[in-house]
């Protein structure tokens, strides 16, 4: 089986105004190694735009935030029959648009941003998760993860896998430095 080719759960679509373009969706894909996040543009298959348009919590408008550099690495633990998925994250991030009042230029703000961007990362995150738990599809290949590094336990639970997927507990920890701030309504 090709990890490559396996997709994940399609966690948000959005369709830009431009009636030119077409509708960009993140898509999550693993790999023996890591989880990576890709966002398609169209249908023909390219990876070029991590951008990410989200309302901060507590602020008045919106940040646009073009993630790059993403690295993802999965920590799959099980303990005392509990089986746990932390997912760390790390990139750079890239202001593209800022219609808060939060201005990146001051330390404060700036790292309030990086915190709401964080924030919204792990609940897209959670959330696909949460869903795939919900609808018993193991669309994140977690089994595949947990075999990796508990070959014996999983091959035990792997005839009632359907029962321990919806269990698993995930914790995401994003971490994303703020590179440039972007443009600005101020």
């Amino acid at each position: 089986m090709s990890y490559d080719a396996q997709p994940f759960l399609v966690l948000s679509t959005e369709e830009t105004s431009n009636p030119e373009s077409r509708i960009k969706r993140t898509e999550f894909r693993i790999k023996p190694s890591k989880i990576c996040i890709k966002l398609e543009n169209g249908h023909n298959g390219e990876y070029r735009d991590n951008t990410f348009t989200f309302k901060p919590t507590g602020n008045r408008g919106r940040l646009s935030m073009n993630i790059q550099d993403i690295q993802l690495r999965a920590v799959p633990t099980i303990n005392h029959g509990r089986w746990h998925l932390s997912i760390h994250l790390s990139g750079k991030g890239i202001l593209q648009e800022n219609t808060t009042a939060l201005n990146p230029l001051n330390a404060r703000d700036r790292r309030r941003i990086e915190q709401q961007t964080e924030a919204y990362l792990a609940s897209l995150i959670t959330k696909g998760f949460k869903q795939s738990q919900c609808v018993g599809s193991d669309v994140y290949m977690t089994y595949e993860v947990f075999e990796r590094s508990y070959p014996h336990e999983c091959q035990r639970a792997r005839a009632h896998w359907a029962t321990v997927y919806p269990n698993i507990h995930l914790s995401v920890h994003p971490q994303i430095q703020l590179m440039h701030s972007g443009a600005s309504n101020s």
